[in-house]
């Protein structure tokens, strides 16, 4: 997902994303008016439009299933590399006691410092197929989340990402707490070590705050049936959630929560009432359940940062490279400006004819009548938002633009309408073929879906970057 920390390179300077998508968001007025492209080239289609989704992924190029031979292969390797780090911790665990006092000389005679380098290698190999399964099983359970061989699968490569979690932590340990000299030393070591030089001086701020070894692999091993359960349950109702729908024509549909979702930038309001109230209504039915999760979760964390003696911020500001200060900054301008964001609402809800909005309202296109072609409820199909986005980053770096259009050839973007799907939208990348993809889990031609097309587009580059 997209933060204020990715960059592009655009004609010789960094331009952050977000300005490519205030770009983007000027020339989309898909939701009335007529509107062009950036280059002029792509006029959206209006007048009441339906778009019925977008085109599905190939996947197959990494797997041709996920019971595939060439799957089972990639996890049973991980497996022998996991029994290889195991080994090899333990010509590291046997010094962890005393590391600090270790100096460069004295760990490469004893053998430490060949022990870690080894162990380095083989977990940058096991990190690579591990990921690019579990990369697989959670794409195909983002489009059917009632696929019981996707969940299996995903709670399998979480089960082996644990165990590699716990054979490689007296590595982690020990490169947390030994001195500087020692850690320039291991860098220095090969590509793969120096591949970890970020990595590993962040996570040395945090010595202090790691337990012993024994309680971390404790922790590690229960994070699968603890913490991490509570997620994949989430999943997995969202996933296969039914809501109930009144259309337009009076007709009902019961569709899933990604499509009920959709309709809530729906022209008419009864419709978004509808879509809102089914998608409300089909969650009361999980809120205890949700509630469980939601208490599990945030108790496994607080009783962590608990035992390792942390603010519950800490760890957040950790993840996120951001400062107390730049947090208090962040949130007390966001509260000094708020009433700018109410000023918009209001404005919104006078141009509805309304006193105040309704919960239903938040997405609601323009009223016809205050549009400049006098026509309503704009729809770009999935071809005309791909050109308009290639031609809206394109103007600002060509490159960018050939990337957009390269993920539409390749058919690396997930945009079909399906009962099953999770709602969400993201990008991620198949780690050992270095291909990203786009997840959207409806499209339906609204502005809004053209710019959280564009958002997932442009992040997806960062990482191709």
């Amino acid at each position: 997902m997209f933060t204020s920390s990715h960059f592009v390179r655009a004609k010789g300077s960094y331009c952050g994303s977000a300005v490519m998508i205030g770009f983007i968001l000027s020339t989309v007025r898909g939701v009335s008016g007529n509107s062009r492209c950036a280059a002029g080239t792509c006029r959206s289609v209006l007048a009441e439009r339906t778009v019925e989704g977008g085109p599905s992924w190939v996947l197959s190029s990494e797997y041709p299933s996920l019971e595939s031979v060439e799957l089972r292969s990639d996890l049973d390797r991980v497996r022998d590399l996991v029994k290889e780090l195991a080994r090899v911790e333990n010509g590291i665990s046997g010094y962890l006691d005393n590391c600090e006092q270790l100096s460069v000389s004295e760990c490469q005679d004893n053998g430490v410092l060949d022990a870690l380098t080894l162990s380095s290698k083989l977990k940058s190999e096991a990190e690579i197929l591990l990921r690019n399964v579990g990369v697989f099983s959670s794409c195909e359970k983002s489009v059917d989340g009632s696929n019981t061989d996707a969940r299996k699968k995903s709670l399998e490569v979480q089960e082996v990402a644990a165990r590699l979690g716990e054979v490689t932590l007296s590595k982690d340990l020990f490169l947390m707490r030994c001195t500087d000299d020692l850690v320039s030393e291991f860098l220095s070591a090969n590509n793969e070590t120096k591949a970890e030089a970020a990595h590993i001086r962040r996570q040395r701020k945090l010595r202090d705050s790691r337990l012993s070894l024994q309680e971390e692999k404790l922790a590690t091993s229960l994070s699968v049936n603890g913490h991490s359960s509570w997620g994949t349950m989430y999943s997995t109702i969202s996933g296969t959630i039914q809501c109930d729908i009144t259309l337009a024509d009076g007709s009902k549909e019961r569709v899933g929560l990604a499509t009920a979702a959709g309709y809530l930038d729906n022209p008419s309001e009864a419709v978004r009432r509808s879509a809102f109230e089914g998608i409300r209504d089909s969650w009361a039915v999980h809120e205890e359940s949700c509630a469980a999760a939601l208490n599990s979760m945030v108790g496994w964390r607080l009783d962590m940062y608990k035992r390792r003696g942390l603010h519950f911020l800490d760890t957040p500001l950790h993840q996120n490279r951001m400062t107390r200060k730049t947090l208090d900054t962040m949130l007390r301008v966001v509260e000094d400006r708020s009433e700018l964001a109410r000023r918009v609402l209001r404005t919104k809800a006078k141009l509805l004819g309304k006193e105040k909005l309704d919960a239903w309202d938040l997405f609601a296109p323009v009223p016809a009548e205050l549009a400049e072609s006098q026509e309503i409820d704009g729809r770009y199909t999935f071809e005309e938002a791909v050109q308009l986005i290639k031609e809206s980053v394109g103007s600002i770096d060509p490159e960018m633009g050939d990337f957009v259009q390269l993920m539409a050839d390749k058919g690396w973007i997930e945009a079909r309408k399906a009962s099953q799907k999770v709602p969400g939208a993201y990008q991620t990348e198949f780690s050992k073929s270095r291909t990203p993809r786009v997840y959207l889990s409806d499209y339906n031609g609204g502005a809004g879906h053209v710019l959280t097309l564009a958002h997932e587009l442009v992040s997806c580059s960062h990482a191709e970057t």
